[in-house]
């Protein structure tokens, strides 16, 4: 396959990467009640991305503004381990968020997406488009390297432990705000670096039957893109008929050529244990609570994990509804394709103002949930919030959207063979609902948009 054959986009070589935490998992939960000294509290740990300007261990982190501190306010050594782990990953993403999560991006760096200019992989994927007319599939090769942490500082006043140093004991037992100022509300206790290779593969393909051979191709080759497998032929395909979307992005290693071809990037995925050794880059951090600390005083910190993650998912999932009308409403515009949904009226004109009335809709709730964003981005306790809000930031019943198939089941599809309702409603339910319904429950069983057969059906009267 040459160059010329795929449309490839480099989006950067920078990384800001962290671990998708699950808002239900019990270390995104505060307890309610007093540390018993036994186990660490819930919330004391959490995993971010490194951030673009830098950070060091030890350094002091404001977790809710996910900023560093000004201050090192522990005593303590840096240690690293040695070694590598590999993996590459083979999935269907079906919306925004979906990317976000398979790409590791945490909530904090998610809900930042949501207004504010983001970095990195965060930047990648909330530029990257997934569309709903296609077969969206990621390869996601990574390299990680023994881990960088920090450990008990040898002899002083540490005696043994990491602890804070005996001048910011003494201020946070004073002045906690003053504390906080300097030191945040915990420290990085450990930095991860190595090297990754992602690629977006968009397949152009709306028949279900298509889709499904192109999944199984893929899936089944192992990755070994040998010149006589399945994959590559598929890959091979597609390009040379232009029905192949290609974004690439890498991080790691240094003064390495950029993929342009399919041969490039099997190369590229077989340098990244080398680049990810020899010039490493710092993708995410380890943030440690102070209360897990013996000599700081205070309990048990509010957390807003669910909060930014219910925001962020619901955001990322109607930003791909609204991408999907706009490709719609464009290809009919430009190429003159005929589109269909569940209403009997098919008229162009008519066709046409349900698919902008949906778009003005799906807009409003987007306007609306980055209203929210803005505000509790830098929420503090002693500001007055707007009239609309309630303290602490909480995301209203009619934003969150986790579960989108109300609005899924009013975008149009391709009207080529759906010469009668019960057809079109077939496509609409395959398509929009239960394709998409199937990969969130294989990503995540308890996700508010991963449907039973049964609500799926329910869903069909309606239209």
């Amino acid at each position: 396959m040459t160059s010329g054959q795929l449309r490839v986009w480099v989006l950067g070589a920078t990384l800001m990467t962290g671990c998708a935490e699950d808002p239900r998992s019990p270390g995104n939960r505060s307890s309610g009640r007093p540390s018993l000294g036994i186990f660490p509290e819930p919330d004391q740990t959490r995993v971010l991305e490194y951030p673009v300007e830098g950070v060091g261990l030890g350094q002091g982190w404001h977790r809710e503004g996910v900023r560093k501190a000004i201050a090192t306010c522990i005593d303590f050594a840096a240690r690293a381990d040695t070694g590598q782990e590999q993996s590459m990953d083979l999935s269907v993403v079906t919306d925004a968020s979906a990317l976000m999560d398979k790409l590791d991006v945490s909530a904090e760096a998610q809900f930042k997406s949501i207004g504010y200019s983001v970095s990195g992989k965060a930047k990648y994927a909330k530029d990257t488009e997934v569309r709903s007319s296609s077969l969206n599939v990621l390869a996601y090769a990574k390299v990680i390297n023994g881990v960088a942490y920090v450990a008990p500082a040898d002899g002083g006043s540490s005696q043994g432990r990491i602890d804070l140093t005996p001048h910011y004991r003494d201020v946070a037992r004073r002045n906690r705000v003053a504390f906080e100022q300097e030191c945040g509300d915990g420290f990085v206790a450990a930095v991860h670096s190595g090297a990754e290779l992602t690629a977006m593969l968009s397949f152009a393909e709306t028949n279900t039957t298509a889709r499904t051979a192109i999944e199984a191709s893929m899936s089944g080759s192992g990755w070994g893109f040998s010149a006589e497998g399945r994959a590559s032929s598929t890959m091979q395909k597609a390009a040379s008929s232009g029905t192949l979307h290609v974004t690439f992005y890498q991080t790691g290693g240094s003064g390495n050529p950029i993929p342009t071809s399919q041969d490039g990037f099997i190369s590229a995925i077989e340098r990244l244990p080398t680049l990810a050794a020899a010039n490493p880059y710092n993708y995410q951090i380890t943030v440690q609570s102070y209360q897990a600390l013996p000599g700081y005083p205070g309990g048990p910190a509010e957390e807003h994990d669910a909060f930014r993650q219910t925001l962020a998912t619901s955001y990322g999932r109607l930003l791909t509804l609204r991408d999907a009308l706009i490709e719609a409403l464009e290809a009919a515009e430009q190429a003159g394709a005929k589109y269909a949904d569940a209403d009997a009226d098919q008229a162009p004109s008519a066709l046409r103002g349900r698919m902008q009335a949906l778009h003005d809709e799906l807009v409003s709730k987007l306007r609306a949930i980055r209203a929210i964003a803005d505000y509790c981005a830098f929420y503090d306790e002693d500001m007055a919030p707007p009239d609309t809000l309630a303290v602490p930031c909480r995301v209203p019943d009619d934003l969150d959207l986790r579960n989108d198939y109300a609005y899924r089941v009013r975008l149009p599809v391709l009207a080529a063979g759906l010469a009668t309702p019960a057809a079109r409603a077939a496509r609409i339910i395959d398509q929009h609902v239960r394709d998409v319904s199937r990969r969130r429950c294989e990503r995540d069983l308890q996700d508010p948009g991963c449907l039973l057969e049964s609500e799926i059906e329910k869903l069909r009267p309606a239209l």
